[in-house]
Order: C-alpha cells, then structure tokens, then sequence
C-alpha cells in the first residue's frame, strides 16, 4: 500500500509540474502558504503538530500544493506510556465550489518512529485524507477522514476535524 502511495504522490509531483511548464506566466500572487498547527493537552495524553504547505490557486476554484510536517503523539494506558514521532510530506488538492465550501483530497506519507510500552519500532505510515468543510477568509473548517486506515496512522479510524489558514 505505501508503494502504491508514493508512486501516486509522484504522479501528482508530475502532473504539477505539467501544469506549471504549461502556463508560461508564472504569477507570485497566487502563490498561497498556510497549513495546521495542532497543540493537545489531557491528563492521558499530548499531540503537538506543525503542518506548513504552500500551493497555488489554479483558478478561483482550484488549490494544489504540497506541504511537510511534524507531530507528536504521547498517550498514557494504565500507567504505561506509548509515544509516536511523524515525519512527513503531503500534496494536496481543493475545491472550493462556492466561496464559502472546500472539498480536499490530501495524500500523506510518514515516516514513523514509535515505542509502544517498551518496544521500540519504525516505518512507513500512508495516509489518504478526504474532506469537506466551510472557508471563512483564509481559514478553513473541515470534516475528515483517513481512507487507509493503517495501524499506525495518526488520524486513527474516526471522523475528525481540522482547522486550516492559508494567506
């Protein structure tokens, strides 16, 4: 499956650059840069992440872009601690419908270190997240949802939220 991922995020690599040698006219202003910065803090558990992307606005309607990130996952059961390191990239793509809707495809792929209880591991973590939400100005509110489901992702097997900005 991470295979299959990475050679997906190289054709969307591809396919940008396709797009950008086709349009002569590189214009700055619309260039975006944004992303999440998530902080979580609970008796059981932390969970800091730090996701900057920057992307560009096709048309009005259409953002694609890529980004790298960070997080931290530290979780306590029954005294034992269980601690997840994520470092990663993502390309992304959103729709933006009407100006206050966004729909967003964003392919991940981790490289995860962890030590669960005691025993210490890494690897490959892949990621495809889908979502739907609102924009309000430069931020948006989302609904999403990890379509791969690996064991060690760190969006788990639930529907989540996110808040993004882009500027």
């Amino acid at each position: 499956m991470a295979t299959k991922l990475c050679t997906f995020l190289l054709g969307i690599t591809c396919s940008l650059s396709v797009v950008f040698a086709q349009d002569s006219k590189f214009d700055r202003s619309k260039l975006t840069f944004g992303g999440n910065f998530a902080l979580g803090f609970a008796d059981e558990s932390t969970i800091i992440t730090v996701l900057p992307q920057i992307g560009y606005n096709f048309t009005p309607q259409i953002n694609l872009g890529a980004g790298i990130g960070y997080s931290y996952h530290r979780y306590k059961i029954d005294g034992e601690t269980a601690k997840f390191n994520y470092y990663g990239m993502n390309v992304y793509g959103r729709f933006f419908p009407a100006s206050f809707l966004v729909f967003q495809v964003q392919p991940e792929i981790y490289y995860s270190t962890r030590n669960l209880f005691g025993e210490k591991g890494s690897g490959m973590v892949p990621a495809l997240i889908v979502g739907a939400g609102l924009r309000m100005g430069n931020v948006t509110a989302m609904l999403q949802y990890d379509l791969i489901h690996d064991d060690y992702s760190p969006y788990g097997t639930s529907i989540f939220y996110g808040v993004g900005y882009m500027f």
